[in-house]
């Protein structure tokens, strides 16, 4: 029965729900609780289905993800270098 995706899509949908509301209940953060809940099925119910659609999907994610969270790094840092005057390791050629 594991072995149908769609089925395993379900139980984790399922287990996503589970989460929301026992974050609702304890007042902890959802996205705490989802991983703790995700950590827990993968170890202990064995969730482990997994295509190549599946991992394309991940990484396509983590990617967009990851990608936001890096112009905003570079952003504060230029403003920091602004703010507190700092100059940057490599002087650009002057002419």
């Amino acid at each position: 029965m594991l072995e149908n995706v769609w089925f395993v899509a379900a139980i984790w949908m399922a287990l996503a729900f589970a989460a929301s509301l026992i974050s609702i209940w304890t007042g902890i953060s959802v996205a705490l609780i989802e991983i703790l809940v995700g950590v827990a099925a993968g170890n202990f119910l064995h969730l482990h289905a997994t295509t190549d659609w599946i991992n394309f999907l991940v990484m396509l994610v983590a990617q967009k993800l990851f990608q936001p969270t890096v112009k905003t790094m570079h952003a504060w840092g230029r403003l920091y270098r602004r703010k507190e005057n700092v100059r940057p390791a490599i002087e650009p050629a002057r002419n």
